[in-house]
């Protein structure tokens, strides 16, 4: 897939975003772990997207009620939608020096009790001279996304008959309306009704 850059300036792929909650010395501390023991940036990269995706499941896969808005809120609560954990995963990337971005993807809910469009994120990084993406979403039955340098192996594949795209820019800061989404939700019912259904 050819990508599009929110900006060609490398170095805003490693900001501190607010609200995302990167600059959280709980996220800036976890960060440093995934540093140990690995000297390749490739190593590093897959260390982080296996724990984000492994560590921390998805809101709605566990029947959570809670709603974790920041990269700090996920490491807190132990869990968190898409939305969330692409900010985690961005946040330690951008802890250890790798640039990382925001991808979106729009996606039928539930073919069958919720079959209209939804919002889904997740991330792009940037590894020796080329961006990749991975989607920490966390897996499940039928759901299997996988960290791989030269095959994309996401959690959703698009499927254009019914309407969905997978959209092609690289953003180095959070869709507002995704991170709105998660604001104004008190619990992950009303998140769910709150999901945005276009960028």
């Amino acid at each position: 897939m050819q990508f599009d850059l929110q900006t060609t300036n490398l170095k805003a792929y490693l900001q501190n975003i607010e609200p995302a909650g990167f600059s959280s010395p709980l996220v800036l501390e976890l960060s440093k772990t995934f540093t140990i023991g690995y000297s390749e940036t490739k190593d590093k990269a897959r260390a982080i997207y296996e724990w984000v995706r492994d560590k921390y499941p998805h809101t709605f896969d566990i029947g959570a009620n809670e709603v974790s808005v920041t990269a700090e809120d996920v490491v807190r609560n132990g869990h968190g939608i898409c939305y969330a954990k692409s900010q985690l995963l961005a946040a330690l990337m951008r802890g250890v020096g790798i640039p990382a971005g925001y991808c979106y993807q729009l996606l039928i809910l539930d073919d069958v009790s919720r079959p209209y469009p939804i919002i889904h994120a997740l991330n792009a990084v940037y590894i020796g001279d080329k961006w990749i993406r991975l989607d920490a979403r966390g897996n499940k039955d039928r759901v299997n996304a996988q960290f791989s340098l030269y095959e994309e192996k996401l959690a959703f594949p698009v499927r254009p008959q019914f309407g969905e795209i997978d959209y092609n820019t690289i953003y180095y800061e959070p869709n507002a309306k995704t991170m709105e989404a998660l604001i104004r939700s008190k619990t992950a019912q009303q998140l769910l009704d709150n999901l945005p259904r276009e960028l």
